[in-house]
């Protein structure tokens, strides 16, 4: 599988850095702006550099031009975020998969535009997902599975993104759905659980956020 992995500059621990790389083959990483540092600070050479470098070192940056030969450069006042060129970018790619890292925390307006950057993945048929400590985020139109064995704690939470997502089945999970109706505003989809070896989501029309968590 071609893994995309996209570093930004917020809040990422030793310990989640350790277990996405130790469980993702990762085939390019797109440091974005400030996420520079924390490749510096994790010993990772990124494959692109992008961003208006408002908040990166630009002594480390300068340092990292003469390495690296795809660096992308955008004015600090732009229509669209860092991490929104980023993904763009590493969709330029194919891959079918992208990791994205620093992407919620701090400031909420960019964790929430993030988590609708994950659109953008989805309408292309790539399965983008951001993690930070406690949660994976995912946003899917087709039917995806997810093994007990491997899931990222204990609670799966549905929301739909836009007005509703129509016909969601569950099988394998302690609150099960048949063909059922989530409506935006509504949290009848926070806090189930998976109960089988895997937890199966069928979905019939619109977009779904999903979205694993640990206490």
């Amino acid at each position: 599988m071609k893994t995309i992995l996209i570093i930004t500059g917020g809040t990422i621990s030793q310990n989640m850095m350790a277990w996405v790389t130790k469980q993702q083959s990762i085939s390019m990483i797109i440091a974005v702006d400030k996420g520079l540092e924390v490749c510096h600070e994790f010993n990772l050479t990124p494959d692109l550099i992008i961003g208006d470098y408002d908040t990166v070192d630009v002594a480390l940056l300068d340092k990292y031009k003469t390495k690296i030969g795809r660096v992308y450069t955008y004015p600090p006042e732009k229509d669209y975020t860092d991490t929104h060129l980023a993904i763009s970018k590493a969709l330029e790619y194919l891959p079918e998969e992208i990791v994205i890292l620093g992407g919620t925390g701090g400031r909420m307006d960019h964790t929430i535009a993030n988590i609708g950057l994950l659109m953008l993945c989805a309408s292309k048929n790539c399965r983008g997902y951001i993690i930070d400590d406690h949660n994976r985020i995912t946003i899917t139109h087709k039917d995806v599975f997810i093994s007990r064995e491997l899931q990222y704690g204990k609670y799966v939470s549905l929301l739909p993104y836009g007005d509703k997502v129509v016909g969601i089945t569950l099988e394998g999970f302690k609150y099960p759905l048949h063909d059922a109706v989530l409506h935006y505003g509504e949290s009848v989809g926070i806090s189930n659980e998976i109960i089988e070896d895997v937890g199966y989501i069928h979905i019939k029309k619109g977009y779904l956020v999903v979205i694993e968590s640990k206490d």
